[in-house]
């Protein structure tokens, strides 16, 4: 019987070099497969805000490997248009007085498990310590 698999959590943000193109920053979720089957994941669609802005999309479409009965950490790439990192800078007031800022993941990831396709949707909000992501 398939026992749903859970993206509970945010464990860290890297933000990635600003250039012309945006900016990247990897984000690691925490995964857990409760199921006594591997899950590979194979897309991955979230959209993330910070502070209720919208900052990106993660669109993954390298294959994750979840093991069976396990709790892990993976990192998912989001990359960011300029304007939004402008728009999120143009906050700067607002962030200053900030210690934490509220991260959010809405989506979902597609994959298999024993060559039956998933679903899983993802839904998470964390505060993360401003520092530890640059801000």
């Amino acid at each position: 019987m398939y026992k749903e698999v859970n993206v509970s959590d945010i464990q860290e943000v890297k933000m990635g070099e600003l250039n012309s193109d945006g900016i990247e920053a990897q984000i690691y979720f925490t995964i857990e497969n409760p199921n006594w089957y591997d899950l590979k994941l194979k897309e991955t669609k979230v959209d993330v805000f910070i502070e209720g802005d919208f900052f990106g999309t993660i669109d993954q479409f390298g294959e994750i490997l979840i093991p069976k009965k396990s709790k892990t950490t993976q990192a998912l790439r989001v990359k960011a248009k300029p304007e939004a990192f402008q728009k999120l800078l143009g906050s700067a007031i607002k962030l200053f007085f900030k210690s934490e800022l509220k991260i959010e993941a809405k989506g979902y990831a597609k994959g298999k498990a024993l060559f039956i396709n998933k679903r899983i949707d993802i839904s998470v909000s964390e505060s993360v310590d401003k520092e530890d992501i640059g801000l």
